[in-house]
Parts: C-alpha cells; sequence; structure tokens
C-alpha cells in the first residue's frame, strides 16, 4: 500500500502531467515573447528591486525555461521565429531582457545556453558605457529617509498637487522633465550619499560582454541611451535617443540592429512610424497580446516576468493569459 507521502507524490506528478499536456495544448501554434530584467536573488541590491526593477533568481529562471521545454515549445530569437513558416503547431516563445544588466550576459546567458537556447537583449547603451542611469540614482536617495523627504518636499514646489495615489518616485520619473530630474539629482547628491559609481560598475553590463553574447548567437536590440520616459521628452530628443543608440551598438557589433524595445513602455501612438524610419523593424511594447507572424504589427507585445511568478502555477498564468 501506497503510503501517504507516495500518494502525495503520485497526486503531485499527475497534475505536473496534466498542466503540461494542458499548457502544450493551450499554447500550441501561439507565439509567448516573455520580458525579464534581473536574473538575480532577491537580496542581492534589493533596494534596486524594491524601487521597480524586477528579479527573478537564476533557479526559478532555470525552472520557467524547463517548463517551456516542457510542453515542447521552441525557444527562439526574435530574428529566428521571423524565418520560422507561420503555420507551425508546436508552442514558441521569445526569451527577451531589457536594460542591459551585467547578470543577463552572465547568469542568464549561461543559463539559457545550458539548454541550447539564445535570447533577445535590449540595452539602454548609457548603461555599458558605464553611465549612472538617472532612475538608478534617483531609486538610490529615495532609499534615505532625509533624502526621501527633501526628495517629497522639492516635488511639492514643481507639483503643488501631486497624484496622492503614487509616491514621489512615481510623480519624478513620470511627471518631470529630464531637465527638472537632473537639477533635483545635482541638489539631492551634493547634501546626502549618491548612488556609487562602483556599483554602477558592479551590475551594469560592460560592451566586452554584449559582443561576446552577440557572437554566441543571441540577438541585441535597442532600448535608447538615457532611458527617458517617453512622454517626457520632445520629438527631437526622442529621434536623437533612437539614432544614438542604434549607432553605438552597431559600431560596437559590426552587425545591423533592428529590434528596439520602448523604456518603461511609455510611447505615443505615432513613435513606431519614428522607429521604423530610423531603421527599426522590430518594435516592442509590454501591452497586452501576443504576436502573429505573418500579419501585420505595428508593435510586438510582451508579458513581464515579475517576482509572483516565481510561484509556477503563477507562470503557467502569466503564459496562459
Amino acid at each position: 500500500m501506497l503510503t501517504r507521502v507516495a500518494r502525495a507524490g503520485v497526486r503531485l506528478g499527475y497534475h505536473g502531467l496534466l498542466n503540461r499536456h494542458f499548457l502544450k495544448s493551450a499554447l500550441a501554434g501561439k507565439v509567448t515573447i516573455l520580458l525579464y530584467h534581473r536574473i538575480a536573488e532577491h537580496d542581492e541590491d534589493p533596494w534596486l528591486e524594491e524601487c521597480g526593477v524586477p528579479y527573478t533568481p537564476p533557479s526559478i529562471f532555470q525552472k520557467h525555461l524547463e517548463m517551456l521545454l516542457s510542453v515542447k515549445g521552441q525557444v527562439l530569437t526574435m530574428d529566428e521565429l521571423l524565418c520560422v513558416p507561420g503555420n507551425v503547431s508546436r508552442p514558441r516563445f521569445v526569451i527577451s531582457f531589457d536594460d542591459g544588466f551585467a547578470d543577463n550576459f552572465t547568469t542568464a546567458r549561461s543559463i539559457l545556453e545550458k539548454y541550447g537556447l539564445r535570447g533577445l537583449f535590449f540595452i539602454a547603451t548609457s548603461l555599458p558605457n558605464k553611465h549612472r542611469l538617472w532612475d538608478h540614482r534617483l531609486s538610490w536617495l529615495h532609499g534615505q529617509p532625509p533624502a526621501r523627504a527633501k526628495m517629497e518636499s522639492m516635488l511639492r514646489a514643481w507639483l503643488p498637487k501631486p497624484m496622492a495615489r503614487h509616491n514621489a518616485l512615481w510623480c519624478l520619473r513620470h511627471l518631470l522633465p529630464p531637465q527638472e530630474i537632473e537639477r533635483m539629482l545635482d541638489t539631492l547628491e551634493g547634501e546626502f550619499s549618491p548612488f556609487p559609481q562602483s556599483i554602477a560598475e558592479k551590475i551594469y553590463g560592460s560592451w566586452e560582454q554584449i559582443r561576446d553574447t552577440a557572437n554566441a548567437g543571441h540577438q541585441i536590440g535597442a532600448h535608447t541611451v538615457h532611458h527617458w520616459m517617453r512622454h517626457t521628452i520632445g520629438l527631437e530628443s526622442f529621434r536623437s535617443e533612437l539614432l544614438a543608440s542604434k549607432a553605438e551598438l552597431e559600431k560596437q557589433l559590426a552587425r545591423q540592429v533592428t529590434a528596439f524595445s520602448y523604456p518603461y513602455n511609455s510611447y505615443l501612438f505615432t513613435d513606431v512610424e519614428l522607429c521604423r524610419e530610423v531603421g527599426f523593424t522590430q518594435i516592442f511594447t509590454v501591452d497586452p497580446g501576443r504576436f502573429a507572424p505573418g500579419t501585420l504589427q505595428d508593435t510586438v507585445p510582451r508579458r513581464t516576468v515579475f517576482s509572483v511568478h516565481d510561484s509556477l502555477p503563477r507562470f503557467s498564468q502569466l503564459l496562459l493569459d
């Protein structure tokens, strides 16, 4: 007679098998594009995760890939996907990463290649140049209570009626133009502890890592230079961000770069025309929906992986929703 533990094990195995069959059937013929940011433990640089950068632990990322492969899924780059006939019946996935953190090119890449897979990496080109990103500078200051209080006081001077349901960091990111944010940063960093250059050097990927990743068969895309919210900058500034990021990546990689993702998913509806004008043919958002190769789609939707998706049932839901 089976023991209680053995029966529980059988039930778990049976339900796991049912879940795989259901996922395989539900996702057959569909393309799901996932977005990760950092592949790191939750206690690594927690200030950054607390301020909105999603983390996925390496062991969980590996389980995600194993789940995709268990349903006979094909994991492809976008370039590879566009070369595959549109009537493919297997589930297909693209694994993408935004920003350009070092763990993308070490930990994530190593796990992908362990399974013979390739990913799509979007780079904000100020990161490999080791320029401290404005948002990371803000996030670092926001983690210091005295600096946060001063930040909120300065924000009230600029925005007499800030949106009550959002904190100061959200309002600064979404409502102030770059010039005002830079002025605030200069003031606060003169009084409080600034985001250390040494941490930027540690957590930002390098051009050497990015070139090596591209040479290993992974796809590289652009993510602007400075990662500003699109709606806080003008048309010409956005055009400059597109052109400069594309030119820098193509110079560093000695190959054409045609994929682009909007920072913070912030864009205007006319921006897709400008993106195509400067040479981007694969334009990624984080909007709901799925990509259907062979159809006329202006943009490519993705699904962001958050810490809640460390739970495999929640990850399954993300794939199905």
